[in-house]
């Protein structure tokens, strides 16, 4: 946690809410201050904030991929249709790989279901 930076203005309304449901609106009885609960909350959402951006980065990388292995080749890099097939087989193949990883990260990933 650090505490050179001062928390979000959300970090801030949150801490407030936390504290008033825990000692209500006067605060009687607390003695922790605000900015101090808002830069615990802070630092839990910009560690959210930075996996989400890996996760982006990660996704972005193999969308890319994809896109490169779906593109058709061009006609030079063939002979004939023999050589697209073994071509075009290579780079299905490579996708089902890329696709099937990446569904497995997913999987692991430790993500907060949404509640129904």
């Amino acid at each position: 946690m650090n505490m050179q930076t001062p928390p979000g203005a959300r970090a801030r309304q949150a801490a407030e809410e936390v504290l008033q449901a825990i000692y209500g609106d006067d605060f009687i009885g607390c003695t922790i201050s605000v900015d101090t609960v808002a830069a615990i909350v802070d630092s839990a959402v910009k560690d959210e904030a930075r996996t989400a951006h890996e996760l982006m980065d990660v996704l972005n990388k193999v969308v890319e991929a994809v896109h490169v292995l779906s593109t058709p080749p061009s006609p030079a890099e063939v002979k004939d249709t023999q050589q697209l097939q073994e071509v075009l087989g290579k780079r299905l193949d490579a996708i089902r790989e890329i696709t099937t990883k990446t569904i497995n990260a997913i999987a692991e990933l430790p993500i907060d279901k949404p509640q129904q």
